[in-house]
C-alpha cells in the first residue's frame, strides 16, 4: 500500500510540475525523480515477485486476495507515472533531459484493468476488428 501511494504521489507532484508550465526542471525535483525511478522502482519489482511466490506456510484467502489485487494497483500507479513523466518532459524541450533514466520498461502485465468505458470500448473494438476481418475475407 505504501508504494502506492508512493507512486501516486510522485505522479501527483509531476502534473504539478505539468500545470506550473514552467521549461525548466529543478535540480531537486531531478534527484527526485532520480531516486523514484532507481530506488523504488527496483523495489516495487522486488516486492510483486515476493508477492507471486507461493508461500510456504498456509496463508488465508483473504490476506492473498489482498494481496493479490495490490499487484494491479501497484502497476497502475507506476503506468500513470510513466505517462505523465512523458507530457512533463515533452514540455521542457528547452532543457536537455535524458528521458532514459526515468522512463526504464517494467515488467509486462498479463490483465488487462476493467471498468465501464473500457468494457464498452473492448467490446466496440473486438466488433470493428471483426467487420474490418470480414470485410478482407
Amino acid at each position: 500500500m505504501a508504494l502506492k501511494r508512493v507512486f501516486k504521489l510522485v505522479t501527483n507532484l509531476v502534473k504539478q510540475q505539468i500545470a506550473s508550465k514552467e521549461e525548466y526542471l529543478s535540480e531537486k525535483f531531478e534527484h527526485l525523480l532520480d531516486a523514484i525511478t532507481r530506488k523504488v522502482a527496483v523495489d516495487m519489482d522486488a516486492f510483486l515477485l515476493h508477492i507471486e511466490q507461493p508461500s510456504g506456510a498456509k496463508a488465508s484467502k483473504q490476506k492473498l486476495s489482498r494481496e493479490l489485487k495490490l499487484i494491479p494497483q501497484l502497476i497502475y500507479e507506476a503506468e500513470q507515472l510513466d505517462v505523465h513523466l512523458l507530457k512533463m518532459l515533452k514540455r521542457s524541450k528547452g532543457q536537455e533531459v535524458d528521458t532514459s533514466r526515468w522512463l526504464k520498461r517494467r515488467r509486462a502485465r498479463d490483465f488487462r484493468f476493467k471498468g465501464k468505458e473500457n468494457a464498452k470500448g473492448g467490446k466496440r473494438a473486438r466488433a470493428a476488428a471483426a467487420d474490418g476481418d470480414a470485410q478482407a475475407s
